[in-house]
């Protein structure tokens, strides 16, 4: 698997890229190369690019002359001759550029335009853009969107936690969090979230190494005064004295929330491994230890001082995403955000190296809490920011992580060492990057971790020596143009949050093509960094429980081992043998060659049945709406015994991911070229679903079916896949408190559906490859077989597709109905508890109330009066009483099975306290909402409105929905707009009826799933409080089902409400 993070500005041997006059390979038509130099006015020469988007060279035109490539100007040497067509320019354009194209630099980096218009973007995309630079020196990017029903913006301030003083680690952080809690303006603490939740919307924000993203949607008709409130984070904050001392406490709940996630632990190991006198070496989440006030330093000062150092506006990024013209967003822009001020702010201190010199090589032993073994590899590399028309980084990231025949993984799995492999960039701070391998790695595997060290210096090596050749750059080339030529549509948060991010580093009228296309054949470039990928300069991170270790970290106090590696293992990372087998991709037979949007022969607005008989129905629309030669064609194959006991499921599971590794190394090539295909289980059976581009889906489905129904089944990699089944389910036991208290309710109210610890029972009594042979006959003995067309896909090509299932199925399958999920029905009046056993420090409760009856009436009430609770819930429990970091209350409308859930994760309080607060918050709330007036209340109805009515940004997304409600049985394919009808006629004494009745009422039913940790395991909960499960099965036996339901239930259905923060790295 390959990842990279984005690449940056100016190639510094290629001069600068202009606005779309390059042809192929990033560069001007033949007759104009060179001519960068002849202008003394880089403006002038930006203009004139401009002025060639569509110039064309022909035969016979005049050649310029140019300097020999590589050759710098030196002091003394004669300027170039000024050619003809660029005195003509001249002649023309003397003394100013034109409007659309206004400039300005401050002689550090490329020039950035005041005003333009000239983006280059995909002719797939129909939005509008235009870039401003502010008198301030704050950067922004406007898009226009007619469609958006959901407007956004995000500012991105080039400082993070690599700024944090040395006596202050998590200040970054800290004032991320202290922006959200009140302006000069808008000095409410929880005014900014209010008005964003009441109008439809989401906000959250970032804190990285050199980088903070501030994001929100909202409904497109209330943008101007959401960006009124979002602008004065970066003018007036207040820093109001009491929230200062209250919000430490959340950033310290975030800490200790997070006290035993692996990732953070082990990621603060390394850190031991880093340059001391690197930034990135430091603690930077914060705590009330670091944040806390000092004889003569209150931290309100430092964090002022802080703010006013690093927050300037010649270091923001703004992008503002709205269906509103041009013209009115940079109004807006204008008003509200050219009063950001321009201070003079410190350097970032990047100039240390991230590993000391004569450090390396290094290995890192670590030991984590959950059952896991992996292997790192990590290099410290130049920036690839100014090479982004070649992209080294992801390059390497492409052909280290491949997963096809002759792959580093594919040797290495079939050794037995190795399940995963992937390569990317971890980060690219404009200085450095970060390189690493991650390899997840098997029990044996372990025990080789110097083998594998070797394989991969060996395929360094190979790549080394061969180079890229030309038809390697070509066809990631083409895959990239096509990508960008067929450009899929963002949702406008996350479009926003990373084009803000890229504009940091990207000249704006490249910043949508720059993201995305590998345009320029530089072999040498790739070599760069290659010859940086030695032994000598690697550090080697080995995780697995049990390590010898001699030291422990301070923060999260993970047991490590921080040494140079024995002369046995050099020699080996240097020399030891590659394997035979070893070899570089073959050239990907799925790259699309034909693409082409076909004539729509039905035009329909959903999907309609082109096949309806016994134990089988497909549905197809042809849907154009995207132009992308795209198409979705997903199937399900029910089984009445792919769920039916928790033994059932488990050979199900195995099953699949037996089916998934055997198809992986002939299928990972489909995926680099623009198709994707994924297989689970789901209560009913296995689904399986291929998006991407239509023209070589026939191929992939030919690969999965024969991998689903005539699988080779190897019994040593039977063994690993078990074995790493157990680990999971195991590793359940150590996620976040709140985590398994909300996957406990899944379990207790959902059926058929299985416990972690039902299924390990299962893997421990024992399962055979033998075992799951004799079981694949029987799940298809039986099956119900449900398929979706939809995209660039005809009547015929849809039922081909189809008949290609239907013909693989094994000979003498019958045909049977599968009953879908089903909902526990709690009784009026039932409360009942399930504790749970968690080794963490927090407690955590999650109050599931379930609604008094299934239908879209109740659905739309429950939804509504969620969207009234959820901000004032949070600011009361978090903000105000500070009780914890996570903290969120929903509809949770388990298999459509209205309900409501509050949840909360807290290194402060215990169950009781939590229960206590949550009962007390929703008896106090129920004033407030009886006296909300008229036009609050309508406000929150058009904000879940827009939620519910948001159209679909992609096909996938759009088949997803038609999926859904196929699942349903809702053959309509409208369930949404029922739902919205509903909400559309909803008063205030209906949802103020149904806050009665579920959640105050001596009748409402509800269920609590909590965990006092290892602060509160021996709390005692209220007398009343409820009935304690002890037995789940005899519980779910016990009570009733509502009628109906879904089958296609996804692990975790709806997200939890867990940080957007990125870890901070280089």
């Amino acid at each position: 698997m390959a990842g990279e993070a984005g690449e940056g500005p100016v190639d510094p041997e290629d001069g600068v890229s202009g606005p779309g006059a390059s042809d192929q390979d990033g560069r001007l038509p033949k007759p104009f190369q060179g001519l960068e130099q002849a202008f003394r006015d880089r403006s002038l020469w930006y203009a004139f690019r401009l002025h060639l988007r569509k110039y064309r060279p022909v035969a016979g035109t005049l050649t310029l002359p140019r300097r020999s490539h590589g050759h710098k100007k030196q002091p003394g040497d004669p300027p170039l001759p000024l050619p003809a067509f660029a005195i003509l320019f001249l002649i023309l354009f003397p003394l100013s550029t034109p409007a659309a194209l206004r400039t300005t630099s401050d002689g550090n980096g490329p020039v950035t335009p005041t005003v333009t218009d000239a983006i280059i973007k995909s002719p797939n995309d129909d939005r509008a853009y235009r870039a401003l630079l502010l008198d301030n020196g704050l950067k922004v990017m406007l898009v226009s969107d007619p469609d958006a029903r959901k407007a956004a913006a995000a500012l991105d301030v080039h400082t993070g936690s690599a700024a944090d003083p040395d006596d202050r680690p998590g200040l970054a952080h800290f004032l991320e969090h202290m922006l959200f809690l009140g302006t000069a303006r808008y000095p409410e603490a929880g005014a900014y979230q209010a008005f964003i939740s009441q109008h439809g919307g989401d906000h959250n924000a970032w804190t990285a190494g050199v980088h903070t993203n501030y994001f929100f949607d909202i409904d497109s008709a209330w943008l101007e005064p959401a960006l009124d409130r979002f602008s004065r984070f970066f003018i007036d904050p207040l820093f109001n004295e009491a929230y200062v001392e209250r919000e430490k406490n959340a950033v310290h709940s975030e800490y200790m929330a997070k006290l035993k996630d692996d990732y953070r632990r082990i990621y603060a190991a390394i850190q031991q491994a880093y340059n001391p006198r690197s930034p990135y070496s430091r603690f930077s989440v914060g705590n009330l230890e670091t944040l806390a006030d000092r004889p003569g330093d209150p931290v309100r000062e430092d964090l002022i001082r802080f703010y006013e150092r690093n927050y300037s506006a010649d270091r923001m990024a703004l992008v503002i995403v709205g269906p509103q013209g041009l013209d009115e967003l940079e109004q807006w822009a204008r008003r509200y955000f050219s009063e950001v001020p321009r201070r003079q702010t410190d350097p970032l201190p990047l100039d240390q190296p991230l590993f000391a010199p004569g450090s390396l090589p290094r290995r890192l032993l670590a030991q984590p809490l959950q059952d896991t073994r992996s292997l790192q590899l990590v290099f410290e590399l130049p920036s690839a920011r100014p090479w982004y028309h070649s992209k080294p980084l992801y390059l390497l990231a492409n052909l280290l992580g491949h997963e096809g025949s002759g792959s580093l993984l594919s040797i290495l799995r079939k050794r037995g060492w190795v399940n995963e492999l992937s390569a990317g960039s971890e980060s690219d701070d404009g200085h450095r990057s970060l390189f690493a391998l991650r390899l997840q790695l098997t029990e044996d595997g372990l025990l080789h971790t110097d083998e594998i060290t070797a394989q991969v210096f060996r395929y360094v090596d190979r790549l080394r020596q061969q180079g890229l050749e030309r038809w390697r750059f070509e066809e990631e080339h083409r895959l990239s143009e096509v990508n960008f030529r067929y450009l899929r549509k963002e949702a406008p948060l996350d479009y926003a949050s990373s084009l803000a991010n890229d504009l940091q580093y990207y000249p704006p009228q490249e910043l949508l093509r720059a993201r995305m296309v590998i345009d320029r054949y530089q072999p040498e470039v790739l070599q760069r960094f290659l010859a940086q990928m030695t032994p000598d300069r690697v550090l080697q991170v080995v995780v697995a429980p049990g390590l010898a270790t001699s030291m422990r970290e301070r923060w999260y106090g993970t047991p490590y081992a921080l040494y140079t590696p024995g002369p046995a293992s050099r020699a080996l990372w240097r020399e030891g043998a590659a394997d035979p087998a070893l070899a570089l991709p073959a050239p990907n037979p799925y790259v699309p060659e034909h693409l082409h949007l076909k004539p729509v022969a039905v035009m329909a607005s959903r999907p309609l049945p082109l096949l309806r008989e016994n134990g089988a129905q497909l549905w197809h629309r042809q849907d154009p709406g995207f132009r992308i030669p795209e198409a979705d064609f997903y199937f399900s194959i029910r089984s009445p015994l792919a769920n039916d006991n928790p033994r059932d499921a488990v050979l199900t599971e195995l099953f699949v991911r037996m089916v998934e590794d055997v198809v992986n190394e002939a299928l990972y090539p489909a995926r680099l070229a623009g198709l994707d295909y994924d297989l689970h289980r789901h209560i009913r059976g296995i689904s399986v679903r291929i998006s991407g581009y239509d023209e070589k889906q026939p191929l992939l489905l030919r690969h999965l079916l024969q991998g689903l129904f005539s699988p080779s089944l190897d019994a040593e990699r039977f063994r690993l896949i078990r074995n790493r089944l157990e680990r999971e389910l195991r590793n359940q036991r150590r996620q976040w408190p709140v985590r398994q208290t909300y996957a406990r309710l899944s379990s207790l109210l959902i059926d058929p559906y299985w416990s972690h610890d039902q299924q390990l029972e299962v893997l421990h009594q024992g399962i055979a490859l033998e075992d799951l042979k004799a079981f694949i006959p029987r799940l298809f003995s039986r099956v119900e077989l449900v398929a979706l067309a939809n995209g660039n896909l005809d009547q015929e090509e849809a039922l081909s597709l189809l008949g290609e299932v239907r013909r693989t199925l094994p000979e003498g399958t019958g045909a049977e109905t599968v009953p879908p999920g089903m909902v526990v029905k709690l009784p009026p009046g039932g409360r009942y508890l399930r504790g749970l056993e968690v080794d963490h420090p927090d407690a955590a409760v999650t109050l599931y109330y379930q609604g008094p009856e299934k239908s879209l009436d109740e659905l739309a009430r429950s939804a509504l009066m969620a969207q009234i609770l959820s901000a004032p819930f949070y600011e009361q429990i978090r903000t105000e009483q500070q009780l914890g970091y996570i903290v969120h209350s929903a509809s949770l409308p388990l298999l459509d099975v209205p309900g409501m859930v509050f949840m909360v994760q807290s290194p402060v309080a215990g169950p009781a306290g939590l229960l206590g607060n949550i009962e007390r918050f929703l008896q106090d709330f129920r004033g407030r909402l009886a006296s909300l007036q008229p036009e609050v209340f309508e406000r929150h109805r058009q904000g879940l409105l827009t939620r519910l009515l948001v159209p679909a940004k992609t096909l996938r997304e759009r088949s997803e929905r038609y999926w859904r409600d196929l699942d349903r049985e809702n053959t309509a394919f409208d369930t949404r707009e029922r739902l919205a009808d509903r909400v559309r006629a909803l008063t205030r004494a209906e949802v103020l009826q149904l806050y009665d009745g579920m959640l105050l009422a001596r009748s409402a039913r509800r269920l609590m799933v909590y965990t006092g940790g290892s602060r509160h395991g021996g709390e005692r909960l209220p007398e009343g409080a409820g009935q304690e499960i002890r037995d789940e099965a005899a519980f779910k036996r016990s009570l009733p089902r509502h009628a109906g339901g879904l089958g296609e239930l996804l692990p975790e259905p709806y997200n939890l409400p867990l940080s957007r923060n990125r870890e901070p790295r280089p």
